[in-house]
């Protein structure tokens, strides 16, 4: 039931509002007199303005003047109906959406109060990090002292879009002495007036929530951002000596100052000393921006200086550099790509420090993360505080946000790892884990939406399973209840899968010419967005072949031209060793899934390679010769992938009944176009709305369609875990035509059985082209050499096996495709491994 909401009623307070408010909905003045009559205004009081005044504007003003000071209705409402009523529709919806808004009448309310406040820069730092403000606006309020008394309407705006960010706001304020009581009066009007009413429009609020990802930072830190803020303060004290030896003069570099930093002119004019002006400059600096000492260090020529300028931001880069692979690959932080992937990131510090160092101490972790397109806010811990996590997503990713915990699960059960749903204090770490874990469960448990969306009853068994394996201590009863939850969340992952696989083998041959996912896509954006090359390439036709090139690591036309730039087509897929961006990106994200530790360190790897002329007289990517074992097990972790993931039994019978599925909806129009016309999934992809529209909810599309009944027979297995049968395994069957040839002679040696309903399926091992892969390296003396045998070599036997699959669950079919099978590997010399089903 909706909450009561607060009426604030205008006054004559409010009339800049007003006013302003109508300019922004592009009212006409003259229509002063319609809107007063509306307004229900007595006419002897607008006849009177009439007579006194010729000009509309100030008719309009004495208009709003009167109604402010003597009707009844002086709410935002009756001025929205008041413009409703003379067609004034626009008008009325912003009035409605920005000052109607029940956020934004509490934060009018107080709006005299809050621009009597004067924040600190800590709190000014935590209206942007919140989004209260954009950055121009920080450096703003900074410039007033402090002042909001300029800022209130992008404030109004901004509560009024998101409700959460009143209450922000208020917690700001709390941590000022003077504006506690201000603060208290907020967050109580927000408790009061505002959560029922969010509630109530929850799910048109979720697909713009923001989920928060909580990094905790143990107090061990502490001393090492104190050691990066005394090197700050060395150089600020060593630059400083060195400037007002070398600078005879402050007013030349006075009147320098003012031309590169106007805002500070007013203070250099109560300055005469060299060493005052420095001081008014390193006010200018901090930890992360150093730029108006180096400018006065390169004007002046200052003799080793510079050296210290390098050396200190090297020193900075290098500490944030550690900082971010420290939570990233510890997993305190995820780089993985998901859509539920968190879009702030909050870190605690397990310690209170000072205003100042935790200013600094925000500064370096935004250094440290700024690539991660994401907001930073760093706080620190105080006694009682108590923390939770929610993590909001649309309706149509509910049922993919269980299986993003599922994952979250999997990790922890493998590695130990604590989630942190609420603060746990226990001695014992089994007695952490446990009761963590269990608390996970029941928390997943307790949200029946998403139980219920999931559709598996078995899932439900699992986790209760799960939590009372734990409280009996059968360890290895969890690790089976593991596995098994891996695989139910790989079923669902292999819909992405199977529907790649089907739209580029498909694509291919009707639009996209051959080329692969990545290449099509960059192609389709050039098409449709008309991007303005010729303003940034000097040969834009040419150079996006190369861009293309690279992509695909295929050398074509362009390498040709740019023989100095060979060594590119190496970044993104190398083709000679097979060392690239991307078998490094999927395999250390795909690792994850597993809970499986790779050693490989990608960024040690990039700080150590070269680029050098080697035998063939071409320029390649080098490595050092002491790190060949690094690499190859960097490859033996790959091939374990390809055995436990992507060739998994069970993930290959779902993908493989996926790609049947979307193969038999043929030409079937199922996907809305963006002029309402139903497309194909062949022509769905002509089209980057369309086919970014191809995601996991395509199995429930085809399924409502009523294709064909075949095709609702597959689904129906599909979710009722039905999947298809695996036969038997087998090596080394010499058939010419591979496994067309197996199907054909199986179902030709027993009778009732059928081609189609035969699926032989070619594990990879990923190893498959090793032994044609070599590397250069740089060798011990200096030279450069190139690895043959020694590179990616795959161990004995690795060849990987052929899989038989049945789609007819009938026993006596399934008897006689045994049988057929292993007639055909008898006499085309296979080795059968195991005939799977009983």
């Amino acid at each position: 039931m909706a909450s009561s909401r607060a009426v604030f009623r205008l006054d004559i307070s409010h009339m800049k509002l007003v006013s302003n408010a109508l300019k922004e909905s592009h009212f006409t003045d003259a229509n002063w007199f319609d809107l007063g009559v509306e307004l229900d205004l007595l006419y002897p009081g607008l006849a009177n303005i009439r007579a006194r005044f010729t000009d509309p504007s100030q008719c309009l003003l004495e208009c709003l003047s009167l109604w402010l000071t003597s009707a009844n209705n002086r709410t935002w409402e009756s001025l929205a109906s008041a413009l409703e009523r003379m067609n004034q529709k626009p008008a009325a919806t912003l009035i409605r959406n920005t000052y109607d808004d029940p956020a934004s009448q509490i934060f009018q309310h107080y709006s005299d109060r809050i621009s009597q406040v004067s924040l600190t820069d800590s709190c000014i730092q935590l209206l942007y990090t919140e989004g209260l403000i954009t950055e121009d606006t920080q450096r703003k309020i900074e410039r007033c002292g402090g002042s909001l008394s300029d800022t209130l309407r992008e404030l109004m705006i901004e509560v009024s879009d998101d409700h959460s960010k009143l209450r922000s706001l208020g917690n700001i304020l709390m941590e000022l002495e003077e504006t506690k009581p201000l603060a208290q009066d907020i967050i109580k009007d927000c408790d009061e007036f505002l959560p029922k009413i969010d509630n109530g429009e929850i799910d048109k609020s979720l697909p713009n929530a923001l989920s928060v990802e909580e990094v905790f930072v143990s107090e061990v830190y502490n001393c090492r951002f104190d050691e990066v803020r005394v090197k700050f303060g060395d150089l600020r004290h060593e630059i400083i000596q060195l400037v007002v030896e070398n600078v005879p003069s402050a007013d030349d570099i006075k009147e320098y100052l003012s031309r590169c930093f106007p805002e500070v002119k007013e203070d250099l004019s109560s300055v005469n000393k060299v060493k005052e002006v420095m001081n008014i400059v390193e006010s200018r600096c901090n930890v992360i921006n150093i730029v108006p000492i180096k400018a006065i260090v390169n004007k002046y020529h200052i003799t080793g200086a510079l050296k210290m300028i390098t050396e200190f931001e090297e020193a900075v880069d290098d500490f944030c550099s550690k900082m971010k692979v420290k939570f990233m690959l510890n997993k305190k932080l995820s780089l993985a790509v998901s859509s539920l992937t968190c879009e702030r990131v909050e870190f605690v510090l397990e310690w209170e420090p000072d205003e100042h160092t935790l200013d600094d101490i925000r500064r370096l972790l935004k250094k440290a993360f700024e690539d991660l397109n994401k907001r930073i806010i760093v706080r620190s811990i105080h006694h009682g505080n108590s923390i939770i996590i929610i993590c909001y997503a649309p309706h149509h990713l509910l049922a993919a946000l269980l299986l993003e915990a599922q994952d979250n699960l999997t990790v922890l059960m493998k590695e130990f790892k604590k989630i942190a749903l609420q603060q746990i204090e226990k001695d014992k770490q089994v007695q952490e884990k446990e009761e963590t874990l269990i608390m996970t469960i029941e928390n997943l448990k307790r949200n029946e939406q998403l139980l219920e969306l999931a559709g598996n009853k078995e899932q439900n068994q699992d986790l209760e399973a799960i939590i009372q394996a734990i409280k009996k201590e059968k360890d290895v009863e969890i690790e089976k209840l593991q596995v098994k939850l891996l695989s139910m969340n790989l079923e669902v992952r292999q819909i992405n899968f199977g529907r790649h696989e089907y739209l580029e083998i498909r694509a291919s041959k009707r639009y996209w010419k051959d080329l692969p996912a990545n290449v099509m896509m960059f192609q389709h954006m050039i098409q449709v967005n008309r991007l303005p090359f010729d303003e940034y390439l000097d040969n834009p036709e040419q150079d996006i072949e190369f861009i293309k090139e690279l992509m695909t690591g295929k050398m074509g036309p362009q390498a040709a031209l740019r023989e100095d730039k060979v060594f590119l087509y190496e970044i993104v897929v190398n083709r000679m060793s097979g060392l690239d961006v991307n078998r490094m990106d999927y395999t250390m994200r795909d690792s994850v899934v597993l809970g499986k530790r790779i050693n490989f360190k990608w960024r040690k790897f990039l700080d150590k390679i070269h680029v050098e002329v080697c035998s063939d007289g071409k320029r390649h990517i080098c490595v050092i010769e002491e790190d060949l074992d690094t690499y190859n097990r960097f490859f033996t972790d790959r091939h374990i992938l390809f055995k436990e993931l992507y060739f998994e039994r069970k993930n290959r019978i779902v993908a493989t009944m996926i790609n049947r599925i979307l193969i038999k909806c043929g030409e079937a129009e199922l996907i809305k176009g963006s002029d309402g016309k139903k497309l194909s999934l062949i022509d769905a992809i002509k089209s980057m709305d369309t086919y970014c529209s191809l995601n996991d909810t395509i199995i429930g599309i085809i399924k409502n369609a009523d294709i064909n009944p075949e095709v609702e027979k597959l689904i129906q297995f599909l979710e009722n875990s039905m999947l298809f049968i695996p036969i038997g395994y087998f090596k080394i069957c010499h058939l010419p035509r591979g496994t067309q040839q197996m199907k054909e002679e199986i179902a030709a040696y027993e009778d009732g059985l059928s081609e189609d309903d035969i699926i032989v399926d070619i594990a990879e091992s990923g190893y498959e082209g090793a032994t044609s892969e070599s590397m250069y390296y740089i060798s011990s003396d200096g030279t450069i050499k190139q690895w043959t045998k020694e590179w990616h070599a795959p161990p004995a036997d690795i060849s990987p096996p052929w899989r038989v699959f049945y789609t007819k669950h009938n026993k006596q079919l399934v008897a006689k495709m045994k049988s057929g099978l292993r007639r055909v590997i008898q006499e085309n010399g296979g080795i059968m491994l195991s005939l799977l089903h009983q």
